[in-house]
This record gives structure tokens, sequence and C-alpha cells, in this order.
């Protein structure tokens, strides 16, 4: 029978952990650097269409916590919380579209119904702009911060 030896193998699997645990704060750090630069893209093309009535839906745009989703890290981009007023949006004076039952709408659906309009509203595409607008800068930034993690994992 065949016998098989091994040596160092502890300090192998204790060398892929450091590094897996590396790698992990580098791609949160990465994740943090580019949902800042998509949040800024989204409140500049939603300025850019006049999305302004109280400001309160531009402040609303912000990144979500990092958070594990299977083995996948993830930070959503998305308005957050509720007008401090009621408004009607996408309808007229007794419809209820966009509005909530309490008189305060989601900046959720204020940003819905902005991005893709309603018979009454032309659509403002700030979402799609924004996400389009970010992309290249995003990558480049993390690609920035990988980098920089490998060169000092490797050198």
């Amino acid at each position: 029978m065949a016998e098989f030896n091994v040596e160092g193998m502890d300090e192998l699997s204790s060398a892929f952990m450091r590094h897996e645990e590396g790698a992990e704060a580098a791609v949160q750090e990465m994740l943090t650097a580019t949902a800042e630069i998509y949040v800024q893209e989204h409140k500049a093309a939603a300025g850019g269409y006049g999305i302004r009535k109280t400001g309160g839906f531009m402040n609303s745009i912000k990144a979500s916590t990092i958070r594990r989703d299977g083995t996948a890290l993830v930070c959503d981009i998305c308005p957050e919380g509720k007008a401090d007023h009621p408004a009607e949006y996408g309808g007229g004076s007794n419809k209820r579209k966009g509005k909530s039952r309490r008189g305060n709408v989601r900046y959720a659906t204020i940003g819905f119904i902005f991005e893709y309009g309603t018979s009454s509203i032309p659509a403002r595409p700030w979402f799609t702009q924004g996400n389009a607008k970010a992309e290249q800068k995003g990558y480049e930034k993390a690609q920035e911060i990988w980098s920089r993690y490998v060169d000092k994992t490797l050198g």
C-alpha cells in the first residue's frame, strides 16, 4: 500500500486563511469606495433633472451597510426613508398613485416615479444616468484598491 506524508500543511492552511481575511477586507474597502462614487453620481444626475423640490430626495440617496449574501458581499444604493410632507406623485387631484395611506410617500417610490415617469409625469432617468456615469469611475477605483492589495500581498 502507498504511503503519503505531508509536512507544513498547517502553515499552508494558516497562510490561506490570512490571505482570505485580507482579500475580504480589500473587497469591503472596494465596495465602500465605489458606493460613494455611485451615490455622488446618482445625486448629480437627479440634480441635473431638477429633482430638488425640498432637497429631501437628494439627501435620501444612500449606500446601505455592507452585508453578506451567501458568499458575496453586497451594498445597495437607493433612496431611503419617507418624505416629511404629503405629496401626490403620478396622479391628478383625486388619484392616490405613489401616496402612502398616512400621507407621506417613500423616497424609493418617488425615485421610481422620477425614473420611469407616469402618464402625467415625464421620465427622468436619474438612476440609469447615475449608473452609467459611475460605472467606469467605480471600476477604476476598485481596480486601484485591489491592485494595492495584490502588490502588498505578493510584494
